[in-house]
Protein backbone atom coordinates (compact mmCIF):
# COMPACT_ATOMS: atom_id res chain seq x y z
CA UNK A 1 0.00 0.00 0.00
CA UNK A 2 3.46 2.50 0.10
CA UNK A 3 3.43 4.32 -3.11
CA UNK A 4 5.69 6.53 -4.37
CA UNK A 5 4.80 10.00 -2.98
CA UNK A 6 4.32 13.45 -4.65
CA UNK A 7 3.66 12.01 -8.20
CA UNK A 8 1.08 13.66 -10.10
CA UNK A 9 -1.58 10.97 -11.44
CA UNK A 10 -3.85 13.53 -13.33
CA UNK A 11 -4.33 15.21 -16.42
CA UNK A 12 -2.80 18.82 -15.87
CA UNK A 13 -3.67 21.79 -17.83
CA UNK A 14 -0.85 24.50 -15.97
CA UNK A 15 -0.46 27.98 -16.85
CA UNK A 16 2.56 29.19 -14.85
CA UNK A 17 1.49 32.75 -13.57
CA UNK A 18 1.68 34.54 -10.28
CA UNK A 19 -2.48 34.65 -9.43
CA UNK A 20 -2.71 34.50 -6.12
CA UNK A 21 -1.86 37.31 -3.60
CA UNK A 22 -0.23 37.21 0.43
CA UNK A 23 -3.33 37.98 1.60
CA UNK A 24 -5.20 35.19 0.35
CA UNK A 25 -3.34 32.88 2.27
CA UNK A 26 -2.67 34.42 5.31
CA UNK A 27 -5.25 32.05 6.80
CA UNK A 28 -4.46 28.91 4.76
CA UNK A 29 -0.45 29.10 5.74
CA UNK A 30 -1.38 29.61 9.44
CA UNK A 31 -2.93 26.23 9.90
CA UNK A 32 -0.87 24.29 7.43
CA UNK A 33 2.29 25.40 9.72
CA UNK A 34 0.36 24.13 13.07
CA UNK A 35 -0.39 20.53 10.72
CA UNK A 36 3.43 20.98 9.89
CA UNK A 37 4.46 21.18 13.42
CA UNK A 38 2.84 18.31 14.47
CA UNK A 39 4.43 16.57 11.87
CA UNK A 40 1.12 15.66 9.54
CA UNK A 41 2.19 17.64 6.83
CA UNK A 42 6.04 17.15 6.25
CA UNK A 43 9.16 15.88 4.45
CA UNK A 44 11.34 13.16 6.52
CA UNK A 45 14.44 11.10 4.83
CA UNK A 46 12.83 8.32 6.38
CA UNK A 47 9.30 8.28 5.58
CA UNK A 48 7.91 7.89 2.21
CA UNK A 49 11.26 7.64 0.13
CA UNK A 50 11.85 11.21 1.46
CA UNK A 51 9.03 12.55 -0.78
CA UNK A 52 7.00 15.84 0.95
CA UNK A 53 3.59 14.23 2.26
CA UNK A 54 0.44 16.23 3.56
CA UNK A 55 -1.74 19.07 1.82
CA UNK A 56 -4.79 21.53 2.61
CA UNK A 57 -6.42 23.56 0.57
CA UNK A 58 -9.53 26.12 0.55
CA UNK A 59 -12.37 26.77 -1.40
CA UNK A 60 -12.71 30.85 -2.87
CA UNK A 61 -15.21 32.84 -1.49
CA UNK A 62 -15.42 34.58 -4.58
CA UNK A 63 -15.29 32.13 -6.54
CA UNK A 64 -16.77 28.95 -5.51
CA UNK A 65 -15.86 26.71 -8.59
CA UNK A 66 -11.63 27.43 -7.23
CA UNK A 67 -9.48 26.41 -4.66
CA UNK A 68 -6.06 27.48 -3.38
CA UNK A 69 -4.30 24.25 -2.49
CA UNK A 70 -0.53 23.62 -1.54
CA UNK A 71 1.62 23.11 -4.40
CA UNK A 72 4.03 19.83 -5.07
CA UNK A 73 6.09 18.78 -3.27
CA UNK A 74 6.39 21.57 -0.38
CA UNK A 75 5.95 19.59 2.56
CA UNK A 76 9.64 20.33 3.61
CA UNK A 77 8.59 23.81 3.93
CA UNK A 78 7.91 25.45 7.45
CA UNK A 79 5.82 27.75 6.14
CA UNK A 80 4.40 28.90 2.42
CA UNK A 81 4.30 31.75 0.31
CA UNK A 82 2.08 32.65 -2.02
CA UNK A 83 4.00 31.82 -5.07
CA UNK A 84 4.04 28.25 -3.17
CA UNK A 85 -0.16 27.72 -3.62
CA UNK A 86 -1.96 27.05 -6.99
CA UNK A 87 -5.18 27.95 -7.63
CA UNK A 88 -6.97 24.91 -9.36
CA UNK A 89 -10.01 26.48 -11.39
CA UNK A 90 -11.59 23.21 -12.85
CA UNK A 91 -11.73 19.25 -11.72
CA UNK A 92 -12.87 16.37 -13.45
CA UNK A 93 -11.96 13.17 -11.91
CA UNK A 94 -14.22 11.39 -14.87
CA UNK A 95 -11.81 12.58 -17.08
CA UNK A 96 -8.86 12.83 -14.72
CA UNK A 97 -8.09 16.09 -15.49
CA UNK A 98 -7.22 19.27 -13.46
CA UNK A 99 -6.70 22.99 -14.58
CA UNK A 100 -4.94 25.18 -12.61
CA UNK A 101 -2.87 28.26 -12.54
CA UNK A 102 0.24 29.51 -10.52
CA UNK A 103 3.80 29.61 -9.71
CA UNK A 104 3.82 25.78 -8.49
CA UNK A 105 1.96 22.91 -9.84
CA UNK A 106 -1.32 21.67 -7.65
CA UNK A 107 -0.62 18.63 -5.37
CA UNK A 108 -0.65 15.47 -6.52
CA UNK A 109 -3.81 15.03 -4.60
CA UNK A 110 -5.69 17.51 -5.80
CA UNK A 111 -7.80 15.09 -7.92
CA UNK A 112 -9.43 14.15 -4.39
CA UNK A 113 -9.77 17.90 -2.89
CA UNK A 114 -11.55 18.81 -6.29
CA UNK A 115 -14.25 15.63 -5.72
CA UNK A 116 -14.48 16.84 -1.99
CA UNK A 117 -15.68 20.29 -3.43
CA UNK A 118 -17.99 18.77 -5.92
CA UNK A 119 -19.70 16.59 -3.75
CA UNK A 120 -20.76 19.18 -1.15
CA UNK A 121 -21.08 22.91 -2.19
CA UNK A 122 -20.95 23.57 1.97
CA UNK A 123 -17.38 22.04 1.93
CA UNK A 124 -14.67 25.34 2.40
CA UNK A 125 -11.70 23.29 2.72
CA UNK A 126 -10.03 20.18 2.74
CA UNK A 127 -7.07 18.72 5.00
CA UNK A 128 -5.10 15.45 3.67
CA UNK A 129 -2.49 15.01 6.29
CA UNK A 130 0.11 11.44 7.17
CA UNK A 131 -0.51 10.04 10.49
CA UNK A 132 0.09 6.58 11.13
CA UNK A 133 -1.21 6.41 14.89
CA UNK A 134 -4.45 7.50 13.50
CA UNK A 135 -3.86 5.56 10.28
CA UNK A 136 -3.61 2.30 12.15
CA UNK A 137 -6.51 3.25 14.65
CA UNK A 138 -8.84 3.98 12.35
CA UNK A 139 -11.16 0.93 12.40
CA UNK A 140 -10.80 0.94 16.57
CA UNK A 141 -12.14 4.95 16.24
CA UNK A 142 -15.02 3.44 13.39
CA UNK A 143 -13.41 5.85 10.75
CA UNK A 144 -14.94 5.10 7.68
CA UNK A 145 -11.99 4.45 5.19
CA UNK A 146 -11.73 4.21 0.90
CA UNK A 147 -11.32 0.98 -0.91
CA UNK A 148 -7.42 -0.72 -0.47
CA UNK A 149 -7.25 -0.81 -4.13
CA UNK A 150 -8.05 3.59 -4.68
CA UNK A 151 -4.44 4.72 -4.66
CA UNK A 152 -3.92 8.25 -3.93
CA UNK A 153 -4.18 10.66 -6.67
CA UNK A 154 -6.38 8.63 -8.72
CA UNK A 155 -9.67 8.26 -10.35
CA UNK A 156 -10.71 5.20 -8.56
CA UNK A 157 -9.78 7.46 -5.10
CA UNK A 158 -11.72 10.13 -6.61
CA UNK A 159 -14.64 7.17 -6.93
CA UNK A 160 -13.96 5.75 -3.35
CA UNK A 161 -14.89 9.07 -1.99
CA UNK A 162 -18.13 9.43 -4.00
CA UNK A 163 -19.04 6.06 -2.72
CA UNK A 164 -18.28 6.94 1.00
CA UNK A 165 -20.39 9.94 0.28
CA UNK A 166 -23.28 7.70 -0.28
CA UNK A 167 -23.93 7.51 3.30
CA UNK A 168 -24.49 9.41 6.18
CA UNK A 169 -21.37 8.33 8.23
CA UNK A 170 -18.80 10.62 6.58
CA UNK A 171 -21.03 13.36 5.96
CA UNK A 172 -21.43 13.69 9.73
CA UNK A 173 -18.07 12.69 10.96
CA UNK A 174 -16.26 14.91 8.18
CA UNK A 175 -13.23 12.75 8.22
CA UNK A 176 -11.95 9.58 6.96
CA UNK A 177 -8.96 7.23 6.73
CA UNK A 178 -7.35 6.31 2.99
CA UNK A 179 -7.44 2.25 3.19
CA UNK A 180 -5.05 2.21 0.34
CA UNK A 181 -2.90 4.93 0.75
CA UNK A 182 -0.27 4.45 3.84
CA UNK A 183 -1.06 6.64 6.33
CA UNK A 184 -3.64 8.83 4.69
CA UNK A 185 -6.03 10.87 6.39
CA UNK A 186 -8.89 13.37 5.03
CA UNK A 187 -10.81 15.96 7.15
CA UNK A 188 -13.21 18.72 5.64
CA UNK A 189 -15.47 21.05 6.95
CA UNK A 190 -17.37 24.72 6.52
CA UNK A 191 -14.41 26.50 7.08
CA UNK A 192 -10.88 25.92 7.52
CA UNK A 193 -10.82 25.72 11.40
CA UNK A 194 -13.92 23.06 11.43
CA UNK A 195 -11.91 21.10 9.06
CA UNK A 196 -8.12 21.40 11.42
CA UNK A 197 -9.40 21.27 14.41
CA UNK A 198 -11.62 17.63 13.48
CA UNK A 199 -8.09 16.29 12.20
CA UNK A 200 -6.31 17.43 15.53
CA UNK A 201 -8.94 15.98 18.26
CA UNK A 202 -9.01 12.90 16.07
CA UNK A 203 -5.39 12.48 16.16
CA UNK A 204 -5.95 13.11 20.32
CA UNK A 205 -8.48 10.15 20.76
CA UNK A 206 -5.95 8.33 19.51
CA UNK A 207 -4.06 8.18 22.90
CA UNK A 208 -7.39 6.17 24.26
CA UNK A 209 -6.20 3.67 21.52
CA UNK A 210 -3.09 2.42 22.80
Amino acid sequence: MAGKEGVIKFTLNHTEKACITPGQVVEIDGWRHIMHRLQLIGQDPARYQGYGFGNISMRLEDNPESFIITGTQTGGLDHLQAKDYALVTACNAKTNTITARGRTRPSSEALTHGQLYQLDANIRCVLHVHSPDIWNNAEKMRLQATRADAAYGTVEMAMAVEQLFSGDVVRKSRIFSMGGHEDGVVSFGSCIHEACNIMIATLARTEMCK
